[in-house]
């Protein structure tokens, strides 16, 4: 099987890790554009810095776009109801400690720790979402996937717009897929990369009620459309 279609297998993996998950009748998603991220042997960390965690956007990636949308009964059909855009002042605050990434394409497995922080102001802190990862594996080959856990049990702080409220003790879902990926390997081993690409976050919470619901992109679709693209551009 070639790096190609063994990357599709890992991004419906993750796709259906984001889009099923048992016991949730309905999920807050955060759709995340424009995140880049780096490598550096031992951990994976935003491109901005590896300091961080403190809510300050000096520290942290800005992003392109956030969509919060909430979505009933995720899965094939599902119907999406945007809450709200943000388009600026906004940033992603990484670090996910403890991986040895082998050169040959495989699924990588860390409990080293780590956060997942998501920026809404310019302001210090800024935090829109402080949540601490404690589990993540990542897979590196032509392109980059990365899915990191956790619960809502482990948010340090939160102050979403829209009125969104993640639920304690919830499962936390994030999916992040890069398409360009540059990376230097030494032997058997990724030594650093590059990658730049999109997010989703998924999990329980509440939503502000009043919005236009519209049909839903799960992220399986996100990734069909990547790998569209990929295509076109080999041929």
């Amino acid at each position: 099987m070639n790096t190609t279609k063994i990357i599709a297998a890992a991004l419906v993996a993750v796709g259906i890790a984001l889009s099923v998950v048992p016991g949730w009748a309905g999920v807050i998603r955060i759709d995340i554009a424009g995140l880049d991220l780096k490598y550096d042997g031992t951990d994976v960390f935003d491109a901005r810095s590896k300091l961080g965690g403190s809510g300050n956007p000096a520290d942290a990636d800005p992003l392109a776009r956030l969509v919060f949308s909430y979505v009933e009964t995720p899965g094939p059909g599902e119907v999406r109801t945007e809450l709200g855009v943000l388009d600026a002042n906004i940033y992603a605050d990484v670090l996910v400690s403890g991986f040895t990434i082998p050169a040959t394409p495989q699924w990588v497995t860390s409990s080293g720790g780590g956060y997942f922080d998501i920026l809404t102001s310019s302001s210090v802190p800024g935090f829109g979402l402080g949540l601490n990862v404690q589990s993540a594996s990542i897979f590196y080959g032509n392109g980059l996937v990365m899915a990191l856990s956790t619960t809502a049990a482990n948010i340090r702080t939160q102050n979403l717009p829209f009125s969104i409220v993640l639920e304690e003790g919830d499962p936390v879902m994030i999916g992040v897929v890069c398409s360009s990926a540059q990376g230097t390997i030494v032997g058997s081993q990724v030594v650093q990369f590059m990658a730049s690409g999109t997010a989703n976050l998924a999990t329980a919470g509440v939503p502000e009620p009043a919005a236009v619901p519209q049909l839903a992109t799960l992220l399986v679709g996100g990734l069909g459309w990547w790998m569209f693209r990929r295509r076109r551009a080999s041929a």
